[in-house]
C-alpha cells in the first residue's frame, strides 16, 4: 500500500517519467487467458491514452490537472477512482470488469482514474491495491457517466 501511495505520490508531483499523451495514439492490450487470477499481473494501460481491451474502449488517467481535465474522458461511459482511507489518489490499481459471471476484461491502472466505454447496464468490478482487494458494483447509465470512487483502507 506505501509503495502504491509513493507512486502515485511521484506520478503526481511530476518525479515520474510517465508515458507522453499523443492525440489518436492507441494502445493495445492482449487478451487474457481465462485461467489468469487476482496474482497474476493485470496487462498495464499507458497513462493518458485510448486503449482498447477485448474490443472495450478503455483509459487510465488522472495525474495532473491537465490530465484530469482532457475533455476525451467525458466521453467515456463509466468512471473508476481509486483513493486511499484518508482520499489520496491511489496508482497502480488491478481491476477486473465482468458482467453476468463473465470477464470482460483485466488491467492495472498506473494512475488513479480508470475509465471504460461500455454500454449501459449492471456491472460487477474488483480491484486490489496490493493484496488488498475491493468488490463493488457499477451502473453505466444510459446518458452521461457513471462514477465510483473505491476506497482502499490502510
Amino acid at each position: 500500500m506505501a509503495a502504491a501511495r509513493m507512486a502515485a505520490a511521484a506520478l503526481m508531483s511530476g518525479l515520474a517519467v510517465g508515458f507522453m499523451a499523443m492525440p489518436g495514439a492507441q494502445a493495445q492490450v492482449q487478451n487474457l487467458p481465462q485461467n489468469q487470477t487476482q496474482n497474476d499481473q493485470a496487462p498495464e494501460l499507458p497513462l493518458d491514452h485510448d486503449a482498447r481491451v477485448n474490443g472495450i474502449g478503455a483509459a487510465c488517467t488522472g495525474v495532473g490537472s491537465d490530465s484530469r481535465a482532457d475533455p476525451r474522458w467525458k466521453d467515456y461511459s463509466l468512471k473508476l477512482e481509486f483513493a486511499g482511507a484518508h482520499g489520496e489518489y491511489l496508482g497502480y490499481v488491478d481491476v477486473t470488469l465482468n458482467q453476468d459471471g463473465h470477464q470482460l476484461a483485466r488491467v492495472r491502472c498506473p494512475g488513479p482514474w480508470l475509465l471504460f466505454q461500455l454500454p449501459p447496464g449492471h456491472y460487477a468490478l474488483e480491484a486490489w491495491v496490493g493484496q488488498q482487494p475491493a468488490r463493488f458494483d457499477a451502473t453505466v447509465p444510459a446518458r452521461g457517466q457513471g462514477r465510483v470512487v473505491v476506497h482502499f483502507p490502510d
